[in-house]
């Protein structure tokens, strides 16, 4: 994960006269290429809330690991016609509680056995940290569960790095969706990404880590839809308060029977 390395292998062939021949090779050796899968499989309403749920799947090495970190962001929804000056961050996050009880359920590591089967680490073989972040970035207290958490980042720690080499590891955890503010007719979508960032403490370049990401599509429908029209002809309608003006003529006296 530091970067491109070069590996160098010579050949030599000499006798007894002195007389020698030599042969070499440079290799490029790439980083180590990490991706995560991520998986949105259910979405429970709850008045005005929803609760989302996700499952990312972080695609190892299968190396040697000493630590490896996963950053997952919890996403602002959006929506058509959204402006640039709209805030929506206070509608899609989750709390650090939740978080933490999902994680300690659900982290599964996996490694390849003996006979090449994939299977699951003992949780004896690795400890993990978790740290969350507000909107502006600002790291949460693990202990104020009223702050909404924006993004967080998952360590996991090899307890034995010598016999640590993950080739997976996943999650499920739920997030907060706000669709008080979803107005009739309009449709939010509300998102979620993760991306390995370290693996045994060094940052992953750019070009090695791909980004999981997925979402929930939310759309208040419009109960009812009412239109109006002054003539009746086609294209005349609209919705919203119509105002409509018909004079009588000079020589009549009853108003109402044009109107």
């Amino acid at each position: 994960s530091e970067g491109k390395k070069v590996v160098k292998n010579i050949a030599e062939l000499t006798s007894g006269g002195g007389n020698g021949y030599s042969s070499n090779k440079d290799v490029d050796v790439y980083p180590y290429t990490f991706s995560v899968q991520k998986a949105a499989s259910e979405q429970k309403m709850n008045g005005d809330h929803a609760s989302y749920t996700w499952t990312p799947t972080m695609n190892l090495s299968g190396n040697k690991a000493t630590s490896f970190i996963y950053k997952d962001t919890i996403e602002d929804p959006t929506y058509d016609g959204k402006k640039d000056t709209d805030d929506t961050s206070d509608y899609h996050y989750a709390h650090i509680k939740d978080l933490k009880e999902a994680i300690s359920k659900s982290l599964t590591v996996k490694h390849k056995d003996d006979h090449g089967d994939e299977v699951n680490y003992d949780r004896n073989a690795y400890t993990w940290t978790l740290k969350c972040y507000d909107a502006k970035n600002n790291e949460i207290n693990e202990n104020d569960n009223d702050a909404k958490v924006k993004s967080f980042t998952l360590e996991v720690i090899a307890n034995n790095a010598e016999d640590f080499r993950p080739t997976s590891a996943s999650i499920v955890y739920q997030t907060i969706g706000d669709l008080s503010r979803v107005m009739p007719g309009q449709k939010w979508d509300f998102k979620n990404s993760g991306l390995m960032t370290k693996y045994n403490g060094h940052d992953i370049d750019e070009g090695h880590t791909k980004k999981g990401d997925s979402h929930f599509e939310y759309e208040n429908k419009k109960a009812l839809t009412k239109l109006a029209s002054a003539t009746g002809d086609p294209g005349s309608y609209t919705n919203g308060v119509l105002d409509v003006y018909k004079t009588k003529p000079d020589n009549t006296t009853d108003a109402n029977k044009y109107l």
